[in-house]
């Protein structure tokens, strides 16, 4: 029983925190996913405004570049000296290179690819202009510059016209990037807020389950120590209301050979044969409330109602206990009403029985025991009544329970049978009824039963 209990607590336990700890993780998954998408849009969002960027910095470049060429070639018209070819030479030479960095790839959404091969081609149109003035001038021919300027304004034309589409561009992102970061902000903020929310109720959680864990593990604890110690007191019991019958059985040969060549051996062998039938339904009693109070216990007794008169059991139990009142002499009165109740006839009659039982081992040779009923119109209780010696007035509260110890409770005439009341209370139980018991105001003791009417 001990593996069973904490079996089922530890199962119990385990499933709780690998539940929390499942939650845990999808909570830990969840809140890494949704930083994920906050940092992929803010990145995302720098890496194309560096693009647009990088872009209109390289044209930037690239106009001013042929400027600075056309500077160059004028220079070294207008004066000849060798330093300024070789600057117009270096200047063309890094505005070609950067011109063929360019990918076709980085201008789709900013312009087509006809776009940047016209512009290839105004560059080398313009270049070649340059060379043709830059050779002319060496050999001392004047010429104008009217072709190369309008070579040169083209392509002007069309990179100040990129360049400002791409401010234009690079504006709208930056705006857009600015909204985004400040929204993705807010809504870290509230993210935040959310995860510690989510943490602390986690947190909250995980102490009420573990403060619940404990609690219950306290109660089966408890149980169990209930348990084995009503396991301790049943067998005491047991052993308790056995040890007269065996002790009978025990003494009967020895008693037997005393006989021999006894004067009254004829009276003493029918005492002695009406001792071994008080000592048999004894222990018949005995194992009935065994076996009734084992089905009890293990949930196999049910209860099984039908309509019965109250009187006839009584009267059916009174016959049962004839002998032994016949042998004590004892006077047993009868309730004259015929009361039809709705019970369980056979666990009604064992409550009668025990109680009865009780009564004759407590009445002296030549007492008195009533049985009485009284119907209400919302109970009937039944009473056995005896003028036995009783019990003492510090003894009812232990009746009963079967953690009390029945050993003392009683006198020299007899003790109490506490597997028997025990049993009593769990089938008056069953009934929704109540069982109690007191002292009789002349003398002995009143056991009664109550059962509900409706």
């Amino acid at each position: 029983m001990r593996r069973s209990i904490y079996n089922s607590y530890y199962a119990k336990k385990w499933f709780s925190l690998y539940l929390l700890f499942f939650f845990s993780f999808l909570v830990l998954v969840f809140t890494g996913f949704m930083m994920y998408r906050f940092t992929a849009n803010i990145v995302k969002e720098s890496k194309e405004i560096s693009r647009l960027t990088s872009i209109y910095e390289n044209l930037e470049e690239l106009r001013i570049g042929l400027r600075t060429s056309i500077i160059y070639q004028k220079d070294y018209s207008l004066t000849d000296e060798s330093k300024y070819l070789v600057q117009y030479q270096q200047s063309k030479h890094k505005n070609f290179e950067l011109l063929h960095k360019f990918n076709y790839a980085d201008f789709t959404d900013i312009m087509t690819s006809e776009t940047v091969d016209t512009i290839y081609h105004l560059m080398e149109i313009n270049y070649h202009h340059l060379d043709s003035m830059i050779m002319i001038d060496s050999l001392g021919i004047k010429n104008s510059d009217d072709d190369i300027e309008l070579y040169s304004e083209t392509v002007f034309s069309s990179l100040s016209n990129i360049n400002k589409s791409l401010e234009t561009r690079i504006e709208q992102k930056f705006k857009h990037f600015r909204s985004n970061t400040e929204m993705n902000a807010y809504r870290s903020e509230y993210f935040i807020i959310f995860v510690y929310s989510i943490a602390i109720i986690i947190l909250l959680v995980c102490f009420l389950v573990l403060l619940n864990q404990i609690k219950k593990r306290k109660f089966l604890v408890n149980q169990l120590e209930d348990s084995n110690r009503l396991k301790d007191k049943f067998f005491s019991i047991i052993a308790h209301d056995l040890r007269s019958p065996f002790q009978f059985l025990m003494n009967l040969s020895a008693f037997h050979n005393g006989l021999e060549g006894h004067k009254n051996r004829d009276r003493l062998i029918k005492d002695f044969m009406q001792s071994i039938e008080a000592t048999t339904t004894k222990t018949y009693n005995l194992l009935n409330n065994l076996l009734n109070w084992a089905n009890s216990q293990t949930g196999v007794l049910k209860l099984k109602k039908e309509k019965f008169d109250l009187y006839l059991v009584i009267k059916e139990v009174a016959e049962f206990y004839n002998d032994s009142v016949v042998n004590k002499n004892i006077l047993l009165k009868l309730p004259f009403e015929h009361i039809e109740i709705d019970a369980d006839k056979n666990m009604i009659a064992t409550v009668i029985r025990n109680l009865l039982g009780n009564a004759i081992k407590f009445t002296s040779d030549g007492g008195l025991i009533e049985i009485k009923t009284n119907l209400t119109q919302n109970y009937v209780e039944v009473s056995v009544i005896d003028n036995g010696r009783g019990i003492t007035s510090g003894d009812y509260y232990k009746l009963f329970k079967i953690d009390e110890d029945f050993r003392n409770i009683g006198n020299q005439e007899g003790k109490v049978s506490g597997l028997g009341l025990i049993l009593c209370k769990e089938f008056v139980d069953l009934h929704k009824g109540k069982i109690y018991a007191g002292p009789n105001n002349t003398k002995g003791s009143i056991f009664s039963f109550s059962l509900p009417v409706n």
